[in-house]
């Protein structure tokens, strides 16, 4: 007996059956179809996350070298300006009249301490 004729003669509680299961197969394709989407939306959501994540990571890297560059560059700056104070410090240079007589105040100033001292 065919499917056809087999449903033209058949019982009401044969009809609800398989009216039960044909929504039971929807409802497994429908379902089917729900995970597959929501798969689909995670894969992307962590694909964005991912991208976001690497653009953040570039920014930050871009950033640190700013920072480290001007930071090596502020560094390079003072070091070179110490040393060019060391140079001009290391050179000798003749006294001026003003300097010959503060040397000679202070001397005798230690002179007097030290005579004081020992008398």
């Amino acid at each position: 007996m065919s499917r056809a004729s087999r449903t033209n003669t058949a019982l009401p509680a044969d009809l609800a059956v398989e009216a039960a299961i044909a929504r039971v197969l929807a409802a497994e394709v429908a379902a089917r179809i729900a995970l597959e989407d929501a798969q689909r939306q995670a894969a992307e959501r962590a694909e964005a996350a991912r991208a976001l994540a690497r653009t953040i990571a570039q920014r930050t890297s871009t950033r640190i070298a700013a920072i480290r560059a001007r930071f090596e560059s502020a560094v390079a700056a003072e070091v070179a300006a110490l040393d060019a104070q060391a140079e001009a410090l290391a050179t000798a240079h003749p006294l001026t009249p003003d300097e010959i007589a503060g040397l000679e105040r202070a001397l005798a100033a230690l002179a007097r301490e030290l005579v004081a001292r020992n008398a």
